[in-house]
């Protein structure tokens, strides 16, 4: 049986071995696998707290990394394990580094465990969407109690795609669940520079950050949502073609403030594209947070739903909140990959893949 404690492992040399030494203590596979990055914005205030909660719980795997590099070696360790849970303490950006090893490497072969995303960063948009978004030592808590139960983890469970992004420099696909070209991504980097270091709540920040971005667009040549041209390709049958003030694409059900771009995740990509002019961003915007985005008609602003999408551009992109650029031949190829399963602590009624 697996013992009453938890084990925690940090990057690099001590970490060594380890795989060997934890699969001697078990006899059966331990409750959930934690990675933590300890340079997330949260962590460095918290993980204290989070080791003292660890400390308490059985049949947890604790492994505490510095760059996202050395993910790989912790879900191999997860994987040797039979973890029945991988939970992610970390920013955004660490969870999409995740991701994409999960499908790239396959450390799990086609049997990828449960995945359970805690706030351990700056923004949390994935957390924010599956009601994961407390204090991480408390949410783990819940997530232990929930592995043990099998019948009350399958409950709540739901099902979502992840965006599988190629045609970037660099070896691999990349896997997320929220992308941003154009002005989402100089968006991002502004905020981060102005807004960011006053120090306020996130949710001022987050609302003051779309606030002055949105308004900035009312006075041309001052804003830092700068359009950029872009062919794109819907599916294989559909162009859209010009200058974009705002390209987004997710598998999120829920973006920042709990606003949806559509009733329900579903299946596959949900895509929007917006065209220059300040008014029509504000228009849309105003019909975002009433919930009717998808049902408006707006010219210049468009809205679908996709498998794959193909853009046609240059520049750099975000993915969860981590940037990178357009390989040379300007081709980038987006497509919704098999649906992972997800912890979700939301109650809600729809549970599953039209959440």
């Amino acid at each position: 049986m697996w013992d009453d404690s938890t084990v925690t492992k940090s990057s690099g040399d001590a970490a060594r071995g380890a795989e060997d030494a934890l699969v001697e203590r078990s006899g059966e596979s331990p409750l959930i696998g934690v990675i933590s990055n300890i340079n997330a914005t949260r962590n460095r205030q918290r993980m204290g707290k989070l080791r003292a909660r660890l400390a308490t719980l059985p049949g947890v795997i604790h492994y505490e990394l510095a760059q996202v590099e050395e993910i790989s070696q912790a879900l191999a360790l997860f994987a040797a394990c039979g973890v029945r849970m991988i939970a992610i303490n970390a920013g955004d950006g660490t969870v999409q580094a995740t991701i994409s090893l999960l499908h790239r490497d396959k450390p799990f072969r086609e049997r990828i465990p449960p995945i359970a995303v805690l706030a351990g960063g700056k923004t949390n948009l994935i957390a924010r969407d599956l009601g994961t978004h407390g204090r991480p030592e408390r949410v783990l808590a819940r997530l232990a109690a929930l592995a043990r139960h099998p019948d009350g983890l399958k409950a709540a469970l739901v099902r979502r795609s992840t965006i599988a992004v190629s045609g970037h420099e660099g070896d691999g696909s990349l896997g997320g669940m929220f992308f941003g070209l154009a002005g989402v991504a100089s968006g991002i980097r502004w905020a981060r520079r102005r807004i960011h270091p006053l120090g306020l709540p996130d949710g001022i920040e987050n609302a003051l950050a779309i606030l002055m971005l949105a308004t900035s667009t009312l006075v041309p040549g001052h804003s830092p949502l700068v359009p950029q041209p872009a062919r794109i390709l819907i599916d294989g049958e559909r162009w859209i073609e010009g200058r974009f003030t705002v390209i987004l694409a997710t598998t999120v059900a829920r973006l920042l403030f709990g606003l949806r771009l559509m009733p329900h995740a579903g299946e596959g990509i949900q895509f929007c594209a917006v065209e220059p002019g300040g008014m029509r961003l504000l228009k849309g915007l105003w019909a975002l947070i009433r919930g009717r985005l998808h049902r408006a008609r707006f010219p210049g602003i468009h809205v679908d739903r996709a498998r794959r999408i193909e853009i046609q551009t240059s520049g750099l992109f975000v993915i969860d909140g981590e940037y990178y650029p357009i390989a040379r031949q300007g081709r980038l190829k987006l497509e919704a990959t098999p649906p992972l399963a997800f912890v979700s602590l939301r109650r809600e009624k729809g549970r599953g893949s039209r959440r």
